[in-house]
């Protein structure tokens, strides 16, 4: 894991290096590992070396091996990987191949776009949901003030409800139903690129809260703090990943950073106190 990672991280940096490392990679690896995501990360991570270096056969061949792997293969690698199928066809004049993979690339896309569109569909259902049980809450509120209260009380009431809704919902709950929390622990699984939007559009004031005490936090580390949040350990977090375990220790690291968080500060218990 350690040396796939390494040789996605040295592609901007040195060419040689990512290329050695995706090897050393590759010849770590067990038989029943052939298929796994990180195969395709190395494969990917090769083939991108040779494009750079416009060697095109030896690019397609690596490309090659990456599409056949079946397991786990995350949206924007792919969409990666189409794209410099394109540029390689493009760059021969395979004008036949390089259509090909427009359509691939445009199917994901539309992949992409439907799982978008269903976490947000039953978003959108479960903030009904939610609504309808708060105004049959509310009615059930007022006919308690009627008796107990009195007219005077129901007007109250309702006079905090509508401001309530016309400030749209600033103020967020801060917990998730168990619904909800099976969801993206599902999205989590399926290595569900739309997870993050699905954890923002349940805890809106969480990640609004991230980005104001540090905005220079990067979406993959705010994806991490949601992990935490969610109350997932570090085991968890590198499985769903498909990292190390040390991996996690030194993401955690590098965000402790940016927060300026003190030795004396669990990240654990920051995250969970946060908004």
């Amino acid at each position: 894991m350690d040396y796939a990672n390494l040789g996605a991280g040295y592609l901007n940096v040195n060419l040689d290096s990512a290329r050695y490392y995706a090897n050393k990679s590759i010849s770590y690896s067990r038989p029943d590992e052939y298929n796994h995501n990180l195969m395709f990360i190395n494969h990917l991570v090769l083939g991108n070396v040779f494009l750079e270096k416009k060697e095109y056969n030896q690019a397609i061949a690596y490309y090659n091996k990456a599409e056949s792997i079946e397991e786990g293969k995350y949206f924007m690698n792919l969409k990666e990987l189409y794209e410099n199928y394109i540029k390689i066809y493009e760059a021969t004049g395979e004008d036949s191949s390089k259509q090909d993979y427009e359509l691939k690339l445009k199917d994901l896309s539309l992949t992409i776009a439907q799982s978008q569109s269903n976490s947000l569909r039953k978003i959108i259902q479960n903030d009904k949901k939610a609504e309808i049980n708060r105004q049959t809450e509310i009615v059930n509120k007022g006919h308690n003030y009627w008796i107990w209260g009195g007219v005077f009380g129901l007007g109250i009431a309702f006079l905090l409800v509508f401001k309530y809704y016309k400030r749209n919902k600033v103020k967020e709950s801060n917990t998730l139903t168990p619904e909800a929390y099976k969801e993206l622990i599902n999205l989590l699984k399926k290595n569900d690129q739309t997870f993050l939007l699905t954890f923002e559009a349940e805890l809106p004031s969480f990640i609004e809260a991230l980005k104001k005490e540090c905005p220079d936090l990067s979406n993959a580390e705010i994806e991490l703090l949601s992990m935490i949040k969610l109350g997932l350990t570090n085991k968890e977090i590198a499985n769903y990943k498909f990292i190390q375990h040390k991996t996690v220790q030194n993401k955690r690291h590098i965000i402790r950073k940016k927060l300026n968080l003190s030795n004396t500060i669990d990240l654990n218990k920051w995250v969970d106190n946060l908004a």
